[in-house]
């Protein structure tokens, strides 16, 4: 599934004028991460669910990155490790 695709499915706006690149690539692992899930479950699934399973990782491994990044930054801001 592309990027645009996913994003809109969302309700993302994906006209990246100015949007931030650590985001982008947050994104773009979620979006190769959640398809390798997707085939790690393909043959459980109709090829109609495909696309809902996508997004549905995609959701999931997105928030966690994005939890992951916030934890990053703040040990980081406050010196631990």
């Amino acid at each position: 599934m592309s990027k645009a695709k996913i994003d809109n499915a969302h309700g993302r706006d994906n006209s990246s004028a100015g949007a931030d690149v650590g985001d982008e690539c947050l994104r773009g692992l979620a979006r190769r991460l959640a398809r390798a899930c997707r085939r790690v479950i393909q043959a459980c699934l109709r090829e109609e669910e495909w696309r809902d399973a996508d997004e549905e990782f995609y959701d999931v491994i997105l928030a966690g990155l994005r939890e992951l990044e916030a934890r990053n930054e703040t040990k980081r801001r406050s010196g631990t490790r």
